[in-house]
């Protein structure tokens, strides 16, 4: 089961330019072993809420394996004075689906594409937590 919630704790990440946001967004490399927490965080460029799709995958000899695939609607954001305040968001609890497909992954490694289900442009990244030191890893588009 995926869970969708705002949560308001943990690391802070630098601003993201405005030419950053895609209507697609990758994220490589992420590790597939059980005993991680993940947490896929997506922001819109807007404050509408917005419907994506995240899709998993494992590569296999340059072809993609599609193993998973569930839709979210990010939380609308606020405006304030007209302006864009808060963009929509979402924040989604990858950690019992990728234990579940685990053992799919080619090398230990997924990818997940966050896919707008609408013209609205994205941004997204992966906040992955070491159950046992509590280290933090970010995974964000194109590393």
């Amino acid at each position: 089961m995926i869970v969708v919630g705002r949560v308001f704790l943990g690391t802070e990440l630098p601003l993201v330019k405005e030419e950053q946001f895609s209507t697609e967004v990758t994220l490589l490399n992420v590790p597939a072993r059980g005993w991680e927490e993940t947490f896929l965080r997506i922001y819109a460029s807007s404050s509408a809420a917005t419907p994506v799709t995240i899709e998993i995958y494992s590569s296999v000899f340059e072809k993609e394996l599609l193993l998973m695939t569930e839709q979210v609607i990010l939380e609308a954001g606020e405006k304030i004075d007209g302006f864009e305040a808060h963009p929509a968001f979402a924040m989604v609890d990858l950690t019992s689906v990728l234990a579940s497909i685990a053992d799919q992954a080619e090398q230990g490694r997924l990818s997940v594409k966050v896919i707008s289900d609408s013209d609205a442009e994205l941004w997204a990244f992966l906040a992955v937590t070491e159950r046992g030191d509590r280290s933090f890893t970010a995974i964000t588009p194109g590393r």
